[in-house]
C-alpha cells in the first residue's frame, strides 16, 4: 500500500521549508529524512529550508508516486 522513495529536492522547493510546502496535507506523503551533504537527518525541523543538493526520503501511498509530475510542480 505504501512506498518509500528518495527524491532530489525539486528546484522550486529550494529555499522553502517542509512546513511551507505542506506535503503531508497536499499529497499524503511524509518526509522521514533529509540527506544533506552525505548526512541523513531523520530529526527534521519543519522550518528548515531545503537546499539545492538535498535528497528527501519520502513515504506515501503507492498511487501518489505514480503522480510525481504533480509533486514536481509544487
Amino acid at each position: 500500500d505504501h512506498t518509500m522513495f528518495e527524491l532530489k529536492v525539486q528546484k522550486n522547493w529550494v529555499g522553502h521549508s517542509l512546513k511551507e510546502l505542506d506535503l503531508r496535507n497536499r499529497f499524503s506523503i511524509n518526509v522521514i529524512g533529509v540527506n544533506r551533504e552525505g548526512n541523513m537527518n531523520m530529526n527534521i525541523d519543519p522550518d528548515d529550508k531545503f537546499k539545492e543538493d538535498d535528497v528527501v526520503l519520502l513515504v506515501g501511498p503507492n498511487d501518489i508516486f505514480k503522480k510525481l509530475s504533480s509533486i514536481n510542480k509544487l
